[in-house]
């Protein structure tokens, strides 16, 4: 069904590919890629432009620097981080950014404190191990009422469900261009899809993978 669904012939072989290269750990599947990570979430037919952007797991500020640069006509950014070390190091990277709100909160589907690994860099994650550290989260409806969000990545190592589920009146009402991370769990690539065309099902669905192995796939809603 997903198949189906996609826009483009990239897509399609892309999705083929990245669950041949789950089932079978054959290298051979991933011939036709390489690592290009600083144009992950940047594709062009995303059309970007006059953005009111939400970076959801901004990590270190990385995927904002690089949006900033290939699109400078951007109108206002929230940056959404838990982790106090990678804010810390955001807020260092993007110093010269104008027009962004930093957010050092996690994205969920209600407001809550969850336990968080906060020193894992990158695959920073809600855990139900018993980690020390804890983090507020909020569900993005609440956080930004009456914000005319325009454009969403969301990397949440894991969370991403949770926090689009958090996100339905802002999906629903504004019609968002998204970049969602499908890899960190099977069912992410079936349920995230269908979540989204339920409550747009306008929406054209491209995925594409930006590295030589499992991780770091994305699928675009636009």
């Amino acid at each position: 069904k997903l198949y189906s669904t996609l826009a483009d012939e990239a897509s399609r072989k892309t999705l083929l590919d990245v669950v041949r290269f789950r089932l079978t750990a054959n290298i051979f599947h991933m011939k036709d890629y390489t690592v290009r990570i600083n144009e992950q979430y940047m594709e062009k037919f995303m059309e970007y432009s006059n953005e009111i952007f939400v970076d959801a797991g901004g990590f270190d500020g990385d995927t904002t620097d690089e949006f900033v640069k290939n699109y400078p006509n951007y109108k206002k950014i929230y940056f959404y981080e838990p982790s106090e070390c990678n804010m810390q190091k955001a807020k260092k990277r993007l110093s010269g950014v104008d027009n962004i709100h930093f957010k050092p909160l996690g994205l969920s589907d209600n407001n809550e404190s969850l336990f968080f690994n906060s020193n894992a860099g990158s695959a920073s994650a809600v855990t139900s191990d018993y980690a020390t550290d804890r983090i507020s989260v909020i569900a993005l409806d609440n956080d930004l009422k009456g914000v005319s969000v325009s454009f969403i990545k969301m990397d949440l190592e894991g969370w991403e469900l949770k926090a689009l589920k958090g996100a339905e009146e802002i999906i629903s009402r504004n019609k968002p261009k998204l970049a969602v991370a499908v890899y960190h769990d099977a069912k992410d690539f079936r349920e995230i899809s269908q979540y989204l065309l339920n409550l747009n099902p306008e929406y054209r669905i491209y995925i594409r993978h930006y590295t030589q192995g499992w991780s770091e796939t994305i699928m675009y809603f636009k």
